[in-house]
């Protein structure tokens, strides 16, 4: 049980004959709800703080990207087509649809970017420090962003 616990459980013990009358599990409820000790308080922070935004400017940056390129993200990471399949869907080889993969992850990357930095008034550099912890926890639902085909 850790220290922070240990403190809980004797404070909730201090408030009176209530507290004594019950036995000690709901007190251990309790106690499970508190914040883990262990974790990052930053990292809860900036994981709350910046989600939302994170959120509406990838949504912004699919919207941002070509037509072309929102369709073979679709096909690719939500239709579940390899590079392969998607070069005879495109009739083109395979390492140009990997390019073109590439690509529009990239320009997705710099859209989301470029909205952020501006947005939340950060640097490059506070943005490259920023964005792992972020993405980290970021559930992203690509059906919501890609948006209808």
């Amino acid at each position: 049980m850790s220290w922070m616990k240990v403190i809980a459980l004797r404070e909730a013990l201090k408030q009176g004959s209530t507290a004594r009358e019950h036995s000690d599990e709901p007190s251990l409820a309790v106690l499970k709800d508190l914040p883990d000790p262990n974790s990052d308080a930053e990292f809860t922070l900036i994981k709350h703080r910046y989600r939302r935004e994170f959120y509406r400017a990838v949504r912004e940056a699919f919207v941002a990207i070509s037509k072309k390129q929102r369709h073979l993200l679709r096909l690719h990471f939500m239709d579940g087509l390899s590079t392969t399949e998607l070069g005879l869907l495109f009739h083109v080889n395979q390492s140009t649809i990997s390019r073109w993969l590439r690509d529009s992850r990239q320009a997705v990357y710099t859209a989301t970017k470029h909205i952020l930095k501006d947005r939340l008034r950060l640097s490059s550099r506070e943005f490259e420090s920023l964005l792992p912890t972020i993405i980290s926890q970021f559930d992203l639902n690509l059906g919501e962003v890609l948006g209808p085909s």
